[in-house]
């Protein structure tokens, strides 16, 4: 895909003349529109013998997020599949207006100083058309994107969509962090990596979070009074629509007082035992039901917890007892809305704080099932509802 999307630069250069500047910059692909629809089945013409494959067309369109940065400078074309691995330049050959690359032509269907359009037959009824729109450049000093450094502090990141999107991202080092959001209107706290580049005069920025598995790009171009203003292009989940470029903004919040924090962990320490019931067991997996669940966590003084999880599954007639037992060291955080637990073989898992007072603790928890088999990977984000 990457040679495709070469293509694709390759095109808007045969058409520079005098006024070529108007097209050096950063260019940032808004969508990718798929039109018609190749797919191939297995069609049986007698029973017992091999199956025929058939390949059936038909229209249809869907659009897609490939996310590609284009820079063009007067000297070279550079793109980008995302801002974690380094861009390949184009190699231009200016003579027609058709874009070819080993077997691939690409058509170009527009240009202009705001927007790239081009095509790719990829067989004789399907079609693929690239959009790029240009990005503005950052209108501030790379001294005021400093606060990207300070892996002491924690970040506020606002989308603007028609509910508003809040992530709390408290940056571990120069690669790691940890996230805040809300999915679906609950709460989670997950890790993640980060990713921050300048490509020309934009700066991008970047995060992977293991717990959607979700890659969010974001790019700004103006200084607020107390952080960045720029733009995210939505993450297209319905594949009619093309999608749209919300406002962002990204700023530093003021983390609590150690006092203040100190007594939200002097509450935290005791014995905890769920009131609800927030174990899961996979019946189309396993083929059983799980019963007589049980959650307990303690989090002693000196900073060491212990998490009982235990339930039975009911089996073919037969009652099967579970029980998983974790152990490691914990730490609420510096901003004081989750807990972070250290496993005793050095991985992290994190409790997100919904409630908590002194003998009320409401958290989500991306555990893993319960399961009578240990190689099973299966997570949820449940809520836990703890009380002393």
């Amino acid at each position: 895909m990457l040679n495709n999307l070469t293509l694709i630069i390759l095109f808007f250069l045969s058409f520079l003349d005098a006024s070529s500047q108007d097209y050096e910059g950063v260019w940032l692909s808004s969508y990718e529109l798929r039109i018609g629809t190749f797919e191939r089945i297995a069609e049986f013409v007698d029973e017992g013998a091999l199956p025929f494959m058939k390949d059936l067309f038909s229209e249809d369109s869907v659009y897609t997020d490939r996310i590609r940065i284009i820079h063009f400078d007067s000297a070279s074309i550079w793109i980008y599949s995302d801002i974690r691995s380094n861009p390949h330049e184009a190699i231009l050959n200016p003579w027609d207006h058709k874009i070819r690359h080993l077997r691939d032509t690409f058509n170009i269907r527009s240009i202009s100083a705001l927007e790239i359009e081009l095509r790719n037959f990829w067989v004789d009824s399907v079609w693929y058309e690239y959009h790029f729109e240009k990005v503005p450049n950052s209108n501030f000093e790379k001294s005021d994107s400093t606060f990207f450094e300070n892996y002491n502090g924690s970040l506020k990141l606002t989308v603007q969509d028609s509910v508003k999107v809040e992530y709390q991202l408290d940056l571990i080092d120069d690669r790691r962090l940890v996230i805040t959001g809300n999915k679906n209107g609950q709460q989670f706290t997950c890790k993640g990596t980060w990713h921050k580049k300048w490509i020309g005069g934009v700066l991008f920025f970047a995060f992977y979070d293991d717990f959607l598995g979700e890659y969010r790009l974001f790019h700004f171009y103006e200084k607020s009074n107390d952080g960045l203003l720029g733009n995210h292009l939505r993450s297209n989940y319905d594949l009619k629509k093309i999608q749209e470029f919300l406002s962002i903004n990204i700023k530093q919040v003021s983390l609590p007082p150690p006092i203040e924090l100190e007594m939200a962990r002097t509450n935290l320490v005791g014995n905890w035992t769920a009131k609800n019931e927030p174990l899961f067991y996979d019946p189309a997996i396993e083929f059983g039901f799980l019963s007589y669940q049980s959650f307990e966590l303690e989090l002693d003084s000196a900073g060491a917890f212990s998490m009982r999880k235990s339930g039975s599954v009911l089996k073919f007639g037969d009652s099967i007892p579970l029980e998983e037992i974790t152990e490691g060291n914990w730490n609420l955080s510096k901003t004081g809305n989750y807990i972070e637990l250290e496993l005793d073989d050095g991985s992290k898992e994190y409790l997100s704080i919904v409630e908590s007072t002194q003998d009320k603790l409401d958290v989500t928890y991306y555990m893993k099932t319960l399961s009578e088999f240990p190689s099973y990977n299966v997570y949820e984000n449940r809520l836990v509802e703890l009380r002393k």
